[in-house]
C-alpha cells in the first residue's frame, strides 16, 4: 500500500509524489506523465549504479505512470562543491550518459537540477520525462 508523503512537481504534463510503501517501509517516487513516454520501458530493463531503478512502468487512459527508487539527495544546482567532487561527479554523468546513449536513450535535459548528490557520494542522474530513442540513423 503506497501513501503519499509530498508533492514534489505538479505540472500539466506531469505530477510527481514521494510515497511510501508501507509493506517495505521504502519511499518510492511515483509520477504520472500525460501521453506515451516509451522510454521508461527500456529503463525498466536497465540498470546502472549512476541511474535511479525504475520499479514499475504501466501506460493506461492516455498516461504513463511510474514507479521508480526514492534517492535521498541534493540536486548539484543547490549545492557548492569542490573542484575535485565536481569533477568526480561530471565523470558520473558522463558514464550515465555513455550507458544510456549505447543503449539507445537520449536523456535531453541534462541540468545540475536533474542530477542527484546522493548519499552515497555518488551522483543520480534524474527525470527522463523528456527523454527519447533516436530515430533511423538520427
Amino acid at each position: 500500500m503506497l501513501r503519499e508523503i509530498e508533492v514534489l512537481k505538479r505540472s500539466p504534463k506531469s505530477t510527481v509524489v514521494r510515497m511510501l510503501d508501507s509493506e517495505t517501509g521504502r519511499q518510492v517516487i511515483c509520477k504520472t506523465l500525460a501521453g506515451d513516454v516509451p522510454v521508461y520501458e527500456r529503463l525498466l530493463a536497465l540498470h546502472h549504479p549512476y541511474l535511479p531503478r525504475v520499479l514499475s512502468v504501466t501506460r493506461e487512459n492516455g498516461q504513463t505512470l511510474v514507479t521508480e527508487e526514492y534517492i535521498e539527495g541534493a540536486r548539484l544546482g543547490k549545492i557548492s562543491l569542490p573542484e575535485r567532487a565536481l569533477t568526480k561527479a561530471f565523470l558520473e554523468v558522463c558514464a550515465a550518459l555513455e550507458f544510456l546513449h549505447k543503449n539507445g536513450i537520449m536523456h535531453r535535459d541534462v541540468k545540475p537540477d536533474n542530477i542527484l548528490l546522493a548519499a552515497d557520494g555518488h551522483i543520480r542522474l534524474i527525470d527522463f520525462d523528456a527523454a527519447r530513442e533516436p530515430k533511423g540513423g538520427g
